[in-house]
């Protein structure tokens, strides 16, 4: 599990990882996820299951009643990792060293040709 998350956010080491599993168990993605920096990806995850298997379609988006979101975090040397599940986690809240996002996450995909490093 150790490698699918980001060693920057420090709580990760205290987590409760059946209570995460029990909180996750009825959320599933959705197609929306959203770049609010060059380097954090937000994932949503719905807890509507008479959504499941649907699609939005245009650009209107649904506002969700239940829901959660996956936290991504990039980074050069190891790609993206999780930075927290849960509520909406902004760029700020990340605190990251500074330095650490030198290159763009886009440089890593086109190396790999499409494939997330």
């Amino acid at each position: 599990m150790n490698e699918t998350l980001a060693p920057e956010a420090g709580a990760w080491s205290m987590a409760d990882w059946d209570a995460v599993r029990d909180d996750l168990a009825n959320y599933q993605p959705t197609s929306l996820v959203d770049y609010p920096a060059s380097h954090i990806a937000r994932v949503k995850l719905s807890g509507d299951v008479s959504l499941e298997g649907k699609q939005v379609v245009g650009q209107s988006g649904l506002e969700l009643e239940d829901k959660m979101f996956v936290t991504l975090a990039f980074s050069a040397e190891r790609g993206w990792r999780i930075w927290g599940v849960g509520n909406n986690v902004e760029p700020h809240q990340t605190q990251f060293p500074i330095g650490e996002f030198s290159v763009s996450p886009n440089a890593c995909l086109r190396l790999r040709g499409g494939a997330v490093c």
